[in-house]
């Protein structure tokens, strides 16, 4: 009896194990399968070029000091895909430059940050950001406050003395996302940035002709929630589709208004931080589900689109971020492939936006175990400073889609949206664009599958198969 006992919850547990194994591996393969696009590249319809150049901006994680043998891996993926390395001059991993005005500047952390962009090969950049506490009023760390007006031609003096400093870095941000610049109803207050800006773009100009500046890097409000999912957000500022009036009133202002400019840097996340629908600032949760967080990608491309209308200069996103909920609000770390998808849509998205203008995109790099959107794991150990999912999705594009590299229509189609709960929406190419994306060159395809579902592609007449959440190149006649 006893062994008959046993070999029942032998059988009942080998059942249940089964049957979890089965739901785990439905789940990773996605809820539905076999939907099929039709991917004709027309060769005869070129595009623009895209000049797309990324970048990163190393922040307080120094990912650089840690196992030697992590760091030299990581240090060797790096090197294969970032041109432009960004560091700050205070904060983000940099003590202070300037502790009082009677002290000697110290721009030791500055160096070895600049120091360590020339040897991961690429151009470094630095950001004219934050102020020391003496001439913020407050201090050091108030990260979220501006040099008062009684000591901007300080702050424009420390500007110029990192500059003179490095004649090896040859572009400089000013600022960041207008932080303790606010006027009343939340808006930025543009005309103080401007004066400061152009402080700061004199003195340095004086020390350094040769000088690249950049500005603006407000965030750029508005995630299009309620355009995209209607009743369920209230129509504001931060659910509306950028670029908003505030917005607009703010880049208007600026270009009409500062001496001159190289770049023009902006700033936004895929869902708004003060969408209180989709983000908890208490919590600091996203509660968008993926296929909802992959719909909102497509702003990224109108938001860059209008930017380039309003001006003729290169556009640097400065920082811009993803959506990682999985509609729960689970604090996720692991780079699953869903990231890498996300970001190759952003990034997508951003060069469609950008119609062949120059365009930069700085990654906020930090490793694993501080966010989602990863290139590399943790360098604590031996084990790590690997690829991720969105390393490798940003790899394969930065290869075969070189700046320069001629673009060309793609035109898909499917006869499976019937099968799709379209939410009457009517535009067959909106839906298709939710739920795949292709950049083809006149050889090459890079194709993001934007769902968690298996997904069959004809290629110019090419069949292949795609993985949930997959980023392939392929070639094509």
């Amino acid at each position: 009896m006893k062994k008959l006992l046993i070999t029942g919850a032998l059988v009942i547990f080998i059942l249940l194990c089964t049957a979890f194994l089965f739901t785990a591996c439905a789940s990773s393969a996605g809820a539905t399968s076999g939907e099929t696009f039709t991917i004709n590249i027309d060769k005869t319809s070129p595009l623009f070029q895209s000049n797309f150049i990324y970048g990163l901006t190393h922040t307080h994680y120094w990912w650089h000091v840690e196992n030697p043998i992590a760091v030299q891996r990581a240090k060797g993926l790096v090197k294969d895909i970032s041109t432009v390395h960004n560091v700050h001059i205070m904060g983000w991993g940099s003590g202070n430059p300037w502790p009082s005005k009677t002290a000697n500047f110290n721009f030791r952390d500055i160096k070895e940050r600049v120091d360590l962009a020339i040897e991961l090969g690429g151009e470094p950049w630095i950001t004219f950001c934050t102020a020391p506490g003496w001439m913020k009023g407050t201090h050091d760390w108030a990260m979220e406050e501006a040099p008062l007006p009684e000591f901007e031609d300080d702050f424009a003096h420390l500007c110029a003395e990192v500059a003179k400093a490095f004649p090896e870095v040859k572009v400089f941000q000013v600022w960041n996302e207008f932080k303790g610049m606010w006027a009343d109803g939340g808006q930025v207050d543009y005309v103080r940035y401007t004066r400061l800006y152009n402080k700061v773009y004199t003195a340095v100009k004086a020390v350094r002709p040769d000088a690249e500046l950049g500005g603006f890097y407000a965030v750029l409000e508005g995630d299009g929630t309620f355009k995209t999912f209607g009743g369920n957000f209230e129509d504001n500022r931060h659910t509306s589709e950028p670029l908003n009036n505030l917005s607009r009133d703010a880049i208007a202002y600026f270009l009409a208004n500062a001496i001159d400019m190289d770049y023009f840097l902006v700033d936004r996340a895929n869902v708004d931080y003060h969408n209180d629908g989709y983000w908890s600032w208490q919590t600091r949760l996203y509660r968008a589900t993926r296929d909802q967080a992959m719909r909102l990608t497509k702003y990224f491309q109108k938001a860059t689109k209008e930017v380039a209308e309003l001006t003729t200069l290169p556009i640097v996103w400065s920082e811009y971020y993803g959506t990682y909920g999985d509609g729960k609000g689970e604090f996720r770390r692991n780079n699953q492939p869903y990231i890498g998808a996300h970001y190759a849509s952003i990034a997508y998205n951003m060069i469609m936006g950008a119609g062949g203008r120059d365009l930069y995109a700085l990654l906020w790099i930090e490793w694993e175990h501080t966010v989602r959107h990863a290139l590399f794991t943790d360098p604590l150990s031996p084990a790590g400073g690997r690829p991720t999912p969105h390393y490798f999705a940003m790899k394969k594009l930065i290869d075969n889609f070189p700046k320069g590299t001629m673009l060309y229509t793609a035109n898909i189609s499917s006869p499976d949206l019937k099968n799709r709960d379209l939410e009457n929406r009517d535009l067959e190419q909106d839906v298709i664009s939710d739920l795949i994306e292709v950049l083809a060159s006149e050889k090459i395809a890079y194709v993001i599958n934007k769902t968690n579902t298996v997904l069959t592609i004809i290629l110019n007449g090419v069949t292949h198969e795609l993985r949930p959440y997959a980023v392939e190149v392929f070639n094509y006649n």
